[in-house]
């Protein structure tokens, strides 16, 4: 890699900041209204799950629900 390239030295931060590090980055790709290509299998994955989720075959928690769930560091 050249210079300007060097890859970043994550191990500065705790693992709930790398986290959030990875969480601006995804929302600064949504902002910018970059498109993701997915393939046609993980489009007929994501529209399974939709449609089972629709008909009530699937729940779902919201996500403060689910992050009170996970154990604290």
């Amino acid at each position: 890699m050249t210079e300007s390239h060097r890859p970043f030295d994550f191990s500065q931060l705790s693992p709930a900041e790398r986290i959030l590090l990875v969480q601006d980055i995804w929302d600064s790709l949504f902002r910018e209204g970059c498109q993701v290509a997915i393939s046609d299998e993980q489009k007929q994955e994501l529209d399974s799950r939709w449609d089972r989720f629709q008909s009530g075959a699937m729940s779902a928690a919201p996500w403060p629900e689910v992050k009170n769930r996970l154990p604290r560091e």
